[in-house]
């Protein structure tokens, strides 16, 4: 009896190296994947509309002397830094929480003006053509807002509630970064007012904004911002 040892020829090597199924790559994630989507923006703001309704009698007004009860005489402008987290079931929606800080430049104020805002809230965001280099979204998001006025002549903070429509384009800089500009239409009302100096003199006044002496604002920003995807598809095929 005898046995016989043998190496396999070259082309049954080869034969056997095309028929083993070579490991597929891992997918990276994406802008688009579910996921959490952090984001930060920079923009420029300009104010319309009115802080509080102009009384018949100035002397009641809870708003200081130099301080302009439109909000365009008061504001020229503001710069807004936004920051975001939201989650991101699908491609198409994602939702949760941004805020808003801003540095206001005031308008007619004679020295050692500052100004500054402050905004907190939720958003919905719908975005189409998700997959693709370019893609559209739209936001709608809710929530309190702070303005703060301070001079050598007193100073005045405001506090309320408002809405915001946002809409803007992510252009796909990479597999999970976008950037993009946006346009942002806020409306609003100040519900509290405090204000020091002006009418009433040196002491601090606070006062509740009835529903009858409140007023609609609106803030018209104009910026870009980015994002970044944190996805847990990287081991998906």
């Amino acid at each position: 009896m005898c046995f016989a040892v043998g190496v396999p020829g070259p082309k049954l090597a080869v034969a056997q190296q095309d028929g083993a199924a070579s490991p597929e790559a891992p997918i990276q994630p994406r802008h688009d994947s579910p996921g959490v989507v952090l984001a930060a923006g920079l923009g420029v703001g300009f104010g319309l509309g009115h802080f509080y309704s102009r009384p018949s009698d100035p002397s009641t007004s809870p708003l200081p002397t130099w301080l302009d009860p439109n909000v365009e005489g008061s504001v020229s402008r503001q710069f807004p830094l936004s920051f975001g987290v939201a989650y991101r079931p699908i491609p198409l929606v994602s939702f949760g929480l941004a805020t808003e800080l801003a540095k206001v430049s005031a308008a007619g104020c004679s020295s050692n003006c500052n100004g500054g805002a402050l905004s907190l809230g939720s958003e919905l965001r719908f975005h189409f053509r998700a997959g693709d280099s370019l893609s559209p979204w739209i936001g709608l998001g809710f929530g309190y807002e702070f303005l703060h006025f301070d001079n050598d002549q007193g100073s005045a903070s405001l506090g309320g509630y408002g809405i915001d429509l946002r809409q803007g384009l992510d252009f796909r800089a990479g597999r999970a970064w976008t950037y993009g500009p946006y346009v942002d239409l806020h409306v609003g009302t100040y519900t509290h007012i405090s204000s020091y100096g002006g009418f009433r003199g040196a002491s601090r006044e606070s006062i509740d904004v009835s529903n009858a002496d409140q007023a609609i604002h609106e803030w018209v920003t104009f910026g870009v911002r980015g994002t970044f995807t944190f996805s847990w598809r990287e081991n998906q095929r």
